[in-house]
């Protein structure tokens, strides 16, 4: 089964959360992770730039967006000309049958990524991720009942405190 995840907008956590999924299911079984940019993919895992396929760490393969993979970070929704109403698909490749799950990324405090969620009700997705943030007004209740989908899981950002010793 492809897991596929979209960021409503740039910005989301998308990459990271595809990466993080990909390594969790390398640590039991082989696994293929494909990305709209592969150079951001590369430098989030600390890795020096390759042609696809190539590995990132054992187990873990990026391949070309488009060749069978586990795990598909397919990018973000391209920004609307106006809020209401478009029908770009991320990567292209929204309509692959192939995708076994098809979720979207979506920070608890991001107003407009909710309205340009809801600009798309009749996206074919199987539901939410939602990263939260501390002190964030929307919470996972809030999203569901606006959106009008499910929260399949909900990752808590914790705030790096940094500071010199």
């Amino acid at each position: 089964m492809t897991i596929e995840f979209i960021g409503i907008r740039a910005g989301h956590g998308t990459t990271t959360v595809a990466l993080a999924t990909a390594a969790l299911l390398a640590q039991h079984r082989p696994c293929r992770i494909a990305a709209h940019n592969p150079t951001d993919l590369c430098a989030l895992a600390g890795v020096c730039v390759a042609p696809p396929p190539s590995e990132l760490v054992h187990h873990l393969d990026i391949v070309d967006i488009g060749e069978p993979a586990d795990v598909i970070d397919a990018g973000a929704l391209p920004a609307p000309p106006v809020l209401d109403g478009f029908s770009i698909r991320p990567a292209d490749i929204a309509s692959d049958p192939s995708i076994g799950l098809r979720v979207c990324l979506i920070r608890g405090r991001d107003y407009l990524g909710l309205r340009t969620l809801c600009g798309h009700a009749g996206e074919p997705l199987a539901g939410l991720v939602v990263l939260a943030e501390a002190d964030r007004v929307l919470e996972r209740r809030d999203i569901e009942t606006v959106a009008g989908r499910t929260v399949l899981a909900e990752i808590r950002l914790c705030a790096m405190k940094c500071g010199w010793v």
